[in-house]
């Protein structure tokens, strides 16, 4: 059963999920144009704000196909070598999935791609598990 929600409840959730989608949509689009590097993008979920939180729900596989130089084929390829579904959400991502993913993704990103990537989708090595 759904919760009763008033009007204004309503109207700042369509506002607040309209947000969400334009945030998520932003990140896809600046990837694209290379505004935005795969490292940076990773580097900005670790961020405790409302995009991080956004950005957060977009599924490894749609962030990849919005790199440039990563196509459907080359992204299913290297997902399925890391042992990765692309359906994952990029947050749930281990650690070790995150490694055999830079390592698989290496040939086809530039240097400029490549610069910090490992560290930042390996996490920070001083946090725990589940931290």
């Amino acid at each position: 059963m759904r919760p009763h929600l008033s009007d204004l409840d309503r109207m700042r959730a369509r506002a607040k999920a309209l947000r969400a989608r334009t945030l998520r949509a932003d990140a896809k689009k600046a990837l694209r144009s290379s505004q935005l590097t795969l490292g940076q993008f990773f580097e900005q979920l670790q961020r405790d704000d409302e995009e991080s939180a956004a950005l957060s729900r977009l599924r490894i596989g749609e962030v990849l196909l919005a790199v440039p130089g990563i196509g459907e084929a080359r992204a299913d390829r290297a997902l399925q070598k890391a042992g990765v579904s692309g359906l994952r959400r990029v947050t749930a991502l281990g650690v070790r999935q995150r490694e055999r993913l830079s390592r698989e993704l290496a040939p086809y990103l530039g240097a400029e791609q490549l610069r910090g990537l490992a560290s930042r989708l390996a996490g920070d090595p001083e946090e725990g598990p589940g931290a």
